[in-house]
């Protein structure tokens, strides 16, 4: 494991959330042009798409910086990082589940 591992898999996600964005911009774009349906899309789309990708970015940016301060193998890197990585997966879940957003 090291840093430039996770800094390709970060590219990697970068590249999906810009292809779901341009997806979501283009397509009713496209389907208007071509048909006389409309079709729009809202923020829930971007919501749906971009929230897991965002959390599995920040979890590869946050683990590349663990592995560029000290060289690790795979167990003294899972001990090192058991505590933030629940502690986030938990925050994640509570702030996703139960927010309120006006509808």
């Amino acid at each position: 494991m090291n840093t430039k591992n996770f800094i390709v898999y970060g590219i990697i996600i970068i590249f999906c959330i810009v292809f779901v964005i341009l997806c979501g911009t283009l397509i009713p774009i496209i389907v208007n042009k071509f048909t006389t349906d409309i079709l729009q899309i809202d923020a829930s789309f971007y919501m749906l798409w971009g929230m897991p990708l965002g959390t599995a970015m920040l979890i590869l940016l946050g683990c590349s910086v663990l592995l560029k301060e000290k060289k690790y193998n795979f167990f003294e890197f899972a001990k090192t990082i058991i505590i933030p990585f629940t502690t986030a997966i938990i925050i994640t879940f509570v702030l996703f589940f139960f927010n309120k957003s006006p509808q």
